[in-house]
């Protein structure tokens, strides 16, 4: 591995300082499954946003990201509500 391979080792690391994240992440249920990813991710430096019934598409649109970790019977519902999701993953 050369210098360069190592300076881009470096800045992909999430431990490096030089690291910086900008991915913002809308968790749509903190149960068990959403409120742990949610957890997990603060902890390694992402901006997570929990939404609510009353928030879901001001928490959409201020993110890159949606987590859905809803009930089947919730999904549709709570998408449906969020208006424009183009460009969200």
């Amino acid at each position: 591995m050369d210098a360069k391979d190592t300076k881009l080792c470096l800045l992909a690391d999430p431990r490096s300082s030089r690291y910086k994240r900008t991915m913002r992440i809308a968790m749509f249920g903190m149960g068990h499954v959403g409120g742990t990813l949610a957890r997990l991710w603060t902890a390694a430096g992402y901006d997570v946003t929990s939404a609510t019934r009353k928030n879901l598409r001001e928490s959409a649109a201020g993110a890159g990201v949606i987590a859905v970790c809803l009930p089947w019977s919730a999904v549709e519902p709570a998408l449906a509500s969020c208006g424009d999701l183009t460009g969200k993953f």
